[in-house]
């Protein structure tokens, strides 16, 4: 296989993710190493099915139903959700605030 285990516990906002990021919901994103001209059509209209690799697609299906094949099994889930002070420090630990501030998210009073 071409994948590789590669853990981050980094957090970026504009994604699919970020609405539950906000609210302390724990997320889990897979990265993959699609060929960079895919990128310029990425959640836009020219996001059309002619750019999908088929066996990429089949990869990484494969890897996601693994991952959540052990997560349905698992005794306890290694993550939970955060408190709102948790997610606030969260945030500010991953320099985030300044730019959810600029977007008018950030609803913490400090």
């Amino acid at each position: 296989t071409t994948f590789y285990n590669k853990i981050s516990t980094h957090a970026g906002l504009h994604s699919d993710h970020e609405s539950f990021l906000l609210e302390g919901i724990p997320t889990l994103n897979f990265r993959s190493n699609l060929d960079p001209a895919v990128y310029r059509y990425y959640h836009s209209n020219g996001d059309l099915w002619p750019l999908v690799n088929k066996s990429h697609m089949e990869k990484a299906v494969r890897c996601v139903t693994y991952v959540l094949y052990e997560m349905a099994n698992a005794g306890k889930l290694p993550a939970r959700p955060l408190s709102d002070e948790e997610t606030r420090d969260f945030l500010i630990r991953h320099d985030l605030k300044e730019a959810l501030q600029l977007g008018n998210k950030w609803k913490w009073n400090n």
